[in-house]
């Protein structure tokens, strides 16, 4: 084969996937839905996991013999 063949098809197949790609268009869009979540509610699961973890990993451990 060619090596300018090569090149040449090297670069034109990822601009022919791509172009089959984008020629297919986005379907429909889902309807929009006005049931937004609070933020807060999320902060404050994150904050219970956030203490929860860190009183775990403070717990004392039952082997106080061997810590130096």
């Amino acid at each position: 084969m060619n090596r300018a063949f090569v090149r040449l098809a090297s670069v034109l197949a990822p601009l022919a996937i791509s172009a089959a790609a984008l020629a297919q268009g986005a379907g429909p869009r889902p309807p929009k839905l006005d049931t937004a979540a609070n933020p807060i509610i999320g902060y404050a699961i994150m904050a219970v996991l956030s203490f929860i973890v860190l009183a775990i990993s403070l717990y004392p451990s039952k082997r106080a013999h061997t810590d130096l």
